[in-house]
Parts: structure tokens; sequence; C-alpha cells
């Protein structure tokens, strides 16, 4: 359930930045949910029309969601890989001694403008 304060507060953010540079609609937002945030995007998309719902700015606006690989360094071997798919455990050494890169985060990437 934390995905709608996150999806609010990223619709929030996305509107105060269209009304600084006086916009009166949006296309779209991207948000870039990491593989390891511990959002799930399904929820941000359920709870999208009613984030947006009577906010005349997002009347027709997209959501867009991608998610990043959540990548990690095996801190034994050495190798790279992705810690979602591997559960955790290095592929190359067996090791869960690992320092993860990315893929933790959840980021406004992009607010679309209509042409």
């Amino acid at each position: 359930m934390h995905e709608l304060s996150v999806l609010a507060a990223s619709v929030d953010l996305a509107e105060e930045t269209a009304r600084a540079n006086n916009l009166d609609r949006l296309a779209w937002i991207t948000l870039e949910v990491g593989q390891a945030s511990g959002y799930l995007p399904v929820f941000f998309r359920k709870y999208w029309p009613v984030v947006v719902e009577n906010r005349e700015l997002f009347d027709g606006c997209e959501l867009r969601v991608t998610e990043k690989r959540a990548e990690a360094l095996c801190l034994e071997c050495h190798a790279l890989y992705d810690v979602m798919a591997c559960e955790g455990v290095c592929p190359t050494c067996g090791s869960r001694v690992k320092k993860v890169l990315g893929g933790t985060d959840l980021v406004l990437k992009e607010i679309g403008v209509p042409e």
C-alpha cells in the first residue's frame, strides 16, 4: 500500500514542475521502479486513476512504468549479476556477499508534454 502514497507524491511533484513551467496539461509521466525497491509496478498502475481523478492537468495523461534491474557486484569473485533473478546468490561462485549497485530506488524519470 506504500505505492499509493509514493504515487501521490510523484503526481504532486509532476504537477509542481508543470505549473512552474506554465504547462496546463501533461501527456505522460514515467516512473522508473527498481526491482529491489520494494515497490510493485502493478499497484502504481492500479492506483493511477484514483490519484489523478479530478486533476485537470492529468486529464488524458498516461502513466508509464519502467523497471530497473537490481544489479550486484559479488565481493568474492567480482562478478556482476542480477540480484532478483539469482535470488541474491552469485551465479559464478555461490557467495551471498555482495554490493548492490542499483535497482533499489524509485525515480520520477520523465514528464511528457503534449505536442
